[in-house]
């Protein structure tokens, strides 16, 4: 898999997770914690 230098383009380059990284970007976003790449992967992040 090429490696994404975006959340957006990590969920679309991952068709078989597509729908369900989408449903959890939603959940990510509602929350406190920040969305964010690190080691070139999609992960969620506390605020500082």
């Amino acid at each position: 898999m090429k490696k994404a230098s975006s959340v957006e383009e990590y969920i679309e380059n991952t068709s078989l997770y597509k729908e369900a990284l989408e449903l959890l970007r939603q959940l990510i976003n509602s929350t406190e914690l920040e969305e964010t790449l690190k080691w070139k992967e999609c992960i969620g992040d506390r605020r500082f």
